[in-house]
């Protein structure tokens, strides 16, 4: 028996022997990973609408003439195309403006730029600091008499947007010397850049100052007049943007069926509704046909791109439709 066993034992060895040596392998070298392929630069760019000009803000200027003043690293014009823009304002002498500015469709906008204080500053009404903290509840800016602030201090935070700093120099400035015309002034250039509007209305009356209160009624009277800018150019910003979804729908309808068959029956309802405001010269009616028709195209174009972020033929492609 115990022969037996041993050879039993011996067989079960030389067969996992010949099983071990059957299935190893030597294994094969490690390859390097393969290299990450980066998104092509417009892959997750969302389209621009469709004759920006046709909404362009109007602007009103009062620029001191110590001031020069660019816009986007230029000189302004007459209107600002809506988005966000750069403001620089500098003067020899005096801590350049830095701010940039949030500008809506129709909505006019007026810039005054000024040199005091140690720094230029720059006040806007009907645009919004797009770089400035956000607004607090309570903007406190009740006198200590133990805070070192200045008007200087106050001036050079603003350059820069920074109104939470401007507040705090601000505090150290008694209240009888706050209704002179520099102090006045930068409080009105804070509440604006702290998205107070009645309050900077509040601090321009406290100004005798003709240039600035005859831009800023130019200022209020195209203002007024935007509902009929809008209807003027509805129909062709309805146009333009039809026109756009026609391009999309030829050249991805047979790559993308299912999200341009969604927008043209989302296209088809809008297009009615924005005929009956049309019609009834519904200025808020319109805007929300074309808010709407625009938000539905900016998706399907996203939806286009993040089908193959990393193509940058098929990204150029999508470019070319807008």
């Amino acid at each position: 028996m115990r022969w037996l066993l041993a050879a039993a034992t011996l067989v079960a060895l030389a067969l996992a022997t010949a099983l071990a040596v059957r299935t190893f392998k030597t294994p094969a070298p490690l390859s390097a990973p393969a290299p990450k392929v980066e998104a092509c630069a417009d892959a997750k760019v969302r389209p621009s609408l469709p004759l920006p000009e046709a909404t362009a803000a109007p602007l009103q200027l009062v620029v001191d003439p110590a001031v020069k003043l660019l816009i986007d690293g230029v000189e302004p014009g007459s209107s600002l195309y809506e988005g966000v823009h750069s403001i620089e304002a500098s003067a020899v002498g005096h801590q350049t403006a830095r701010v940039q500015v949030q500008v809506d469709a129709f909505t006019p906008v007026l810039l005054e730029a000024r040199a005091g204080s140690g720094a230029v500053t720059v006040l806007m009404v009907g645009g919004r600091c797009a770089n400035c903290a956000g607004a607090v509840a309570n903007l406190d800016l009740r006198y200590r008499p133990d805070s070192l602030g200045s008007l200087s201090g106050v001036a050079k935070a603003l350059s820069t947007g920074d109104w939470l700093e401007g507040a705090h120099m601000m505090r150290g400035i008694a209240p009888s010397e706050r209704d002179a015309a520099e102090p006045a002034r930068l409080l009105a250039v804070l509440y604006a850049f702290a998205g107070r509007p009645s309050l900077v209305r509040e601090q321009l009356e406290k100004l005798d100052d003709a240039p600035l209160r005859t831009a800023l009624t130019r200022r209020d009277a195209l203002e007024e007049l935007k509902p009929v800018r809008q209807l003027q150019t509805a129909m062709a910003r309805w146009n333009a943007t039809t026109e756009r979804f026609q391009r999309l729908t030829d050249r991805f309808v047979a790559e993308a069926p299912k999200p341009l068959t969604t927008l043209t029956l989302t296209f088809g309802e809008l297009s009615k509704a924005f005929g009956t405001a049309q019609e009834a010269k519904d200025a808020i009616g319109c805007e929300a046909a074309l808010e709407a028709a625009n938000a539905a195209l900016s998706d399907l174009v996203m939806t286009l791109r993040a089908m193959r972020p990393e193509d940058c033929a098929w990204q150029q492609r999508v470019s070319d439709a807008l």
